[in-house]
């Protein structure tokens, strides 16, 4: 899973940046930025999938373009940080993900006979792993 994790040190200025991006109260973003715990959580291939992982991809733009964020990106396990990522990293795992959700459409489509070979397979929708 990942996470958006406030940085330890943020302004007033960071904490708007932060409500911005989250749905958690003032006090909430300062704790959270102390315990060095998630904002928020990104469940890849579940919920609300299709909307996060064009926010994720935005902020890896927003990651290799501004040097001072208030925040990092993490993959997480149980709540857990297991690595924060830089704006590479970030873009190497969602590239991954866009793979794994190709692999699955394409053998949809074979299971479903929409297509007979693999190399008659055409993606269902854009690539959103745009920087």
């Amino acid at each position: 899973m990942l996470a958006i994790i406030p940085k330890k040190n943020i302004s007033t200025g960071d904490l708007k940046t932060l409500r911005s991006i989250s749905n958690v109260s003032i006090s909430e973003i300062k704790q959270a930025a102390v315990d060095q715990k998630p904002i928020k959580l990104f469940k890849e291939f579940e919920g609300s999938w299709e909307v996060d992982r064009l926010e994720l991809a935005r902020l890896v733009k927003e990651i290799s373009e501004v040097q001072d964020l208030p925040y990092q990106l993490a993959l997480v396990e149980d709540l857990e940080i297991m690595e924060f990522l830089s704006a590479e990293k970030l873009y190497d795992y969602l590239r991954h993900l866009r793979e794994i959700e190709l692999e699955t459409q394409r053998n949809s489509d074979l299971e479903n006979g929409y297509i007979s070979s693999p190399d008659d397979f055409e993606p269902h929708d854009e690539d959103w792993v745009v920087v």
